[in-house]
């Protein structure tokens, strides 16, 4: 490599490094970390810099291989810190803005360019030998460290570090091999600590609990201005900022219009529905199947929550089980007056199919004759389409169906439908504010089943399983509004 060419090359390398860098400095400044670890990492890397770039002559080979191996390091760190973030900010963009803004991507491009031409310009491959070497060593590190079971990290950290420095005892740069893989090992040993830092910051508010169940969904707690929002896979299943709306709308109207509803069947809730079922005195049984028993307990860690539900969940009326709702439903002869159903939106076509006229049609066979339904069916004004397909699907089903919405200050304007196998009218059926509700009165009561212009379409389709056309709709209509 010619002179020219070599400080050229020197020049973007240092470009690189200082991209690099920048990138390190925007992760950290994004996920606020505070942890001694990496000001550990910093404070060697500065300190041995300063030995070696302020050494006499006869060390410059030694600072040219520092210099390439550290370069080759921070570009590693840089890149696999960022993998994560933009693996989790393209998996819930629907559910916050982007975090990725502008500076972030301009350094990646002036880091992978300047990569790419820097070690084009390498004619000697054993230049390369030693930051190459410490690349693989900080791969490995890595890799090792992230599989291994939590509790084993720093053993083993100590142990690699006791390795490298065994190695290297009789070569040339034992300070600088040892130190940059004491470096490399007290960072990445910390990397399953940066995942869940990276991972919290998604979130609008403190995280306060979250956990993960074997299949793989994760429940999560934040907090703000003592305002507690329960998650599930990145989506909000309730705010105790609004969760009264939205709960008494689903429960309230079919629990009064059934009168006097002794058994009830609750398809997916963490507490927040049966609060308002057992409200009701005439209640004597409620069955509570298609949740996950690590979301109730998350719920029950919190004690916000628990005084919210007023303990429902370990009221002696429940009865709670883990079956899966279609076997339940298919197992089970028992029938209910009311029946509740608060599933996951149809994001994908697994839950499209808990709004099938297959679905539904087993759902009918649980239902009294004189009973009722609800199902929660996303927004009318976001996802209007969406929303009346789940009325004709009901209504191929044999339903006589009513339609209600009540406006979030979480989720905007939502959607219900109310069923039953015999048909009745609204204006039949009286509101009594004889119970505790923080919402209805009997103006609010009349105004759920009002709906705008804006919010009605004619939709002709109905979802099946042999063409379940809903999520398609849902999706492409969130699209549209660039959720």
């Amino acid at each position: 490599m010619t002179v020219k060419n070599e400080n050229f090359s020197l020049g973007l390398a240092v470009a690189v490094l200082l991209a690099s860098i920048s990138n390190l400095l925007e992760i950290c400044k994004i996920l606020t970390f505070h942890f001694e670890i990496w000001h550990l990492g910093l404070a060697f890397f500065v300190g041995v810099s300063f030995y070696f770039f302020s050494a006499h002559e006869r060390h410059e080979k030694a600072r040219k291989d520092f210099f390439l191996s550290a370069l080759l390091f921070f570009i590693f760190l840089s890149v696999i810190s960022a993998i994560p973030l933009v693996i989790y900010t393209f998996k819930i963009s629907e559910n916050y803005e982007p975090i990725l803004n502008w500076q972030l991507l301009f350094n990646f491009g002036i880091l992978g360019a300047s990569s790419a031409f820097y070690f084009s310009q390498i004619s000697d491959l054993t230049d390369f030998k030693k930051p190459f070497r410490s690349f693989l060593l900080g791969l490995t590190v890595f890799l090792l460290l992230y599989f291994l079971p939590e509790g084993f990290t720093y053993t083993v950290s100590v142990l690699i570090f006791i390795g490298i420095f065994v190695v290297q005892k009789s070569k040339e740069n034992i300070i600088f091999s040892s130190v940059l893989g004491l470096i490399a090992v007290l960072i990445f040993s910390d990397f399953r600590n940066f995942e869940l830092q990276l991972e919290d910051k998604f979130y609008p508010s403190k995280v306060i609990a979250k956990a993960k169940n074997k299949n793989s969904d994760k429940f999560v707690l934040t907090e703000q201005n003592d305002e507690v929002t329960f998650w599930k896979n990145n989506v909000i299943r309730f705010s105790t900022y609004d969760e009264y709306r939205f709960f008494e709308a689903l429960t309230v109207p079919i629990l009064l219009f059934a009168e006097t509803p002794k058994t009830v069947l609750l398809v997916g809730d963490e507490g927040m529905a049966l609060k308002e079922i057992l409200k009701f005195d005439s209640i004597e049984k409620v069955v509570l199947i298609g949740t996950d028993s690590l979301a109730l307990e998350v719920v029950n860690s919190n004690p916000k929550l628990k005084e919210i539900t007023k303990n429902a969940l370990q009221n002696p009326k429940l009865k709670i089980s883990f079956a899966e709702v279609e076997s339940y439903l298919e197992k089970t002869n028992e029938k209910f007056d009311c029946i509740f159903l608060n599933l996951p939106d149809p994001v994908s076509e697994i839950e499209a199919k808990f709004y099938t006229k297959e679905f539904y049609s087993k759902v009918a066979k649980r239902l009294n004759p004189d009973g009722f339904g609800v199902t929660q069916s996303f927004s009318p004004f976001f996802t209007p389409r969406a929303f009346w397909c789940v009325k004709n699907t009901l209504e191929e089903v044999g339903f006589f169906v009513t339609p209600a919405r009540i406006s979030l200050p979480s989720f905007g304007e939502w959607g219900f439908q109310i069923f039953s196998r015999e048909e009745f009218g609204i204006e039949e059926k009286k509101f009594k504010l004889n119970n505790d509700f923080r919402y209805f009165s009997e103006e609010a009561f009349a105004e759920i089943f009002a709906f705008g212009e804006d919010t009605k379409l004619e939709v002709e389709e109905v979802n099946s399983t042999e063409n379940l056309v809903l999520w398609k709709f849902y999706l492409d209509e969130l699209k549209q509004f660039g959720q």
